[in-house]
């Protein structure tokens, strides 16, 4: 059955910086690498994910809110992306949006719109639904910003969207734990993906 869905851990040290050619996550980026490339590179891809503050759309990825200027991303470089100096996407979906132009081109990235959901937005939610269930698959930040102790786990309304699309196209899910040690990680990060 065809990936539908990755939903990755959305963490900053998944994406490669200039000067950092290796780091204590690299097994987990692979991972999920290899399940973005599982989808056919001609596919119609979402990008959905928490947002900070208030649910927005088709920011330009940006890791700035990490700290990282963009100078700094050379997935950023391509001239694919919205033009700097526009509505900047928070960090989460940032970094998802960011794997799915390392597994698949920046164009394919740019190309897919990016969601970003407040908990506290139910019309955003139902908006989000329609979009991405017309979409061949969708690239889904995990985690909580501001909650460094979230782990894997989506915020509810990223949750229920996934549920939804889940629910309609009949999708199966299954996870695979990847372990990785550092000052400050968890230990382990979990990859969910979903078949159907």
């Amino acid at each position: 059955m065809p990936v539908r869905a990755v939903v990755l851990p959305a963490t900053v040290l998944l994406v490669p910086t200039t000067g950092a050619s290796t780091g204590p996550a690299d097994a987990v980026r692979a991972v999920v690498l290899a399940a973005l490339r599982a989808v056919d590179a001609g596919a119609g891809w979402g990008v959905l994910g928490p947002a900070p503050d208030r649910s927005r759309r088709d920011g330009r990825p940006s890791l700035a809110g990490a700290g990282i200027a963009d100078r700094w991303v050379p997935l950023l470089a391509d001239d694919a992306w919205p033009a700097p100096g526009g509505p900047a996407a928070g960090t989460a979906v940032s970094v998802a949006a960011l794997l799915l132009a390392e597994a698949h081109g920046a164009r394919t990235a740019a190309a897919a719109g990016i969601v970003e959901l407040a908990d506290d937005d139910p019309e955003a939610l139902e908006h989000a639904v329609a979009d991405l269930a017309g979409r061949d698959a969708v690239v889904v930040a995990g985690g909580v910003p501001g909650d460094p102790h979230a782990g894997d786990a989506c915020t509810p309304a990223v949750s229920a969207v996934v549920r939804e699309l889940a629910a309609r196209g009949g999708w199966r899910s299954r996870t695979e734990d990847v372990e990785a040690h550092g000052d400050h990680l968890p230990g382990r990060y979990t990859i969910t993906v979903w078949d159907g």
